[in-house]
């Protein structure tokens, strides 16, 4: 199952490697989430980083994932630590602006944090609920927003912050 002139690599069955590694970069592919797991952890064993405070960084596509890993390669290695899991947007986002930062003779960690992203939850949630009091009293607005009103205000009257709660949740939601 792996490329052409790996035969003899170690590779756990089901797991696919870029014949040509690039110099920090190891692209690992398989319909098999055990046989990743397995080779994630041998080769964060087998070759470490020179600088130990430096982060491993893994590029994955859920969040489940990350758990996951972390716990096989615990297992594995007896600890996983210091080890990053973004997502492949804020990854290349990062990897971008430290490109940027060195073309313009600029220091950029890469590890520093990427600009918020607006299209994320917690920003539209603050979006959507800056918005909302102007929805629900706007009169052209007044009747399509009434029923959202009326959940909003049917908060338990014991609890003043409950409506506020309620927004949120709903912002949240939307």
């Amino acid at each position: 199952m792996c490329p052409a002139g790996s035969e003899g690599a170690d590779y756990p069955e089901g797991a696919l490697r870029t014949p040509v590694p690039v110099p920090g970069l190891h692209l690992t592919r398989s319909n098999s989430l055990l046989a990743l797991g397995e080779l994630l952890a041998r080769t964060l064993d087998a070759h470490p980083l020179s600088d130990p405070f430096a982060p491993e960084w893994v590029v994955l596509g859920n969040k489940g994932l990350e758990t996951w890993l972390v716990q096989g390669i615990a297992q594995q290695v007896g600890v996983c630590a210091h080890v990053q899991f973004p997502f492949a947007m804020p990854f290349l986002q990062r990897a971008l602006a430290s490109v940027e930062a060195a073309r313009a003779g600029r220091s950029h960690p890469f590890a520093a944090s990427p600009p918020p992203d607006p299209w994320s939850t917690d920003a539209l949630t603050w979006a959507i609920l800056d918005l909302l009091p102007g929805l629900l009293e706007h009169p052209v607005h007044a009747a399509a927003f009434s029923p959202v009103e009326d959940w909003v205000r049917a908060a338990p009257p014991a609890d003043p912050r409950a409506p506020t709660r309620r927004r949120y949740a709903l912002a949240r939601r939307v």
